[in-house]
């Protein structure tokens, strides 16, 4: 019952790139900040479905830093996770 309830109570609200401008600014702001750091470990948490992890993973190889980067994404809700970790998404 305490699953059920959770996945109930959780929030699900994720897409890919959902706040555009957190993602220019990441990119502007602190990418070049990442770059001189031997080692990159992003956390998401609440991470629902994974959509914005992956945007996250997509502008880290686009930048370049894949190799140094790990990304770590968490939720309570285990219907949800198992969902992000399939990695697939509807197009729209």
């Amino acid at each position: 019952y305490l699953e059920r309830l959770l996945n109930d109570l959780s929030i699900r609200m994720t897409e890919m790139y959902r706040v555009p401008s957190f993602f220019a600014a990441f990119r502007n702001e602190v990418v070049p900040l990442l770059r001189d750091l031997p080692e990159i470990r992003i956390w998401h948490a609440g991470c629902a479905t994974g959509e914005e992890v992956y945007s996250m993973a997509i502008l880290i190889q686009e930048e370049g830093l894949a190799e140094k980067t790990k990304i770590y994404a968490t939720d309570i809700n285990e219907k949800a996770l198992r969902s992000a970790r399939k990695g697939a998404f509807p197009l729209e």
